[in-house]
């Protein structure tokens, strides 16, 4: 050989909105999901007895405007997969989804279960405090599990098929109104 050799490539770390404050709650919804084989949960669960559980489910998703990202989060109720709350903003953190969850309270009564995935923006002390003093349940999809947060997975998909190129409108007010 030549002793000539490669230089690898290092992959950088993904930057992070912030790390948990709290440990991520139990699923209290896997309790009300019916699946057609326990041992491969992605292939196929009935959510008919999910929407009985009265819970609210959360989570946000990224829109690319003018050269920046912008965050929306929403909280949606399970029963009647209205959204009842939400806000936006150009940070994904835990004061983005508390602002969605307040609008939501500000509108409806307090849920018995608040279901987010396990990410840092949900677990956090501000967001544990407001639930636990409004006796509402934290629960969390397990790791790498977004079919058990389907509901707002399927919402985010519908929004961005409908709302169209988001580039079309003048400034982020407009957008807002228009999501």
């Amino acid at each position: 050989m030549a002793g000539i050799t490669a230089a690898r490539r290092t992959k950088k770390p993904r930057a992070r909105a912030g790390s948990a404050e709290i440990t991520a709650p139990a699923n209290a919804l896997k309790a009300y999901a019916d699946f057609k084989d326990i041992n491969r949960p992605q292939d196929g669960q009935t959510y008919a007895r999910m929407v009985e559980s009265g819970a609210w489910v959360q989570d946000f998703t990224y829109i690319w405007f003018k050269g920046t990202w912008v965050y929306a989060a929403t909280v949606e109720e399970l029963r009647t997969r209205r959204i009842v709350g939400w806000s936006m903003g150009l940070r994904h953190d835990a004061e983005l989804v508390h602002r969605a969850v307040l609008d939501a309270l500000s509108k409806y009564p307090a849920p018995p279960i608040l279901h987010s995935d396990q990410g840092s923006e949900y677990l956090s002390y501000r967001l544990q405090d407001l639930c636990r003093k409004l006796e509402i349940k934290l629960s969390c999809s397990d790791k790498a599990s977004p079919w058990q947060n389907g509901f707002q997975e399927r919402f985010y998909g519908t929004l961005k098929d409908e709302l169209g190129p988001i580039s079309r409108f003048s400034d982020l007010s407009e957008s807002k109104s228009r999501i």
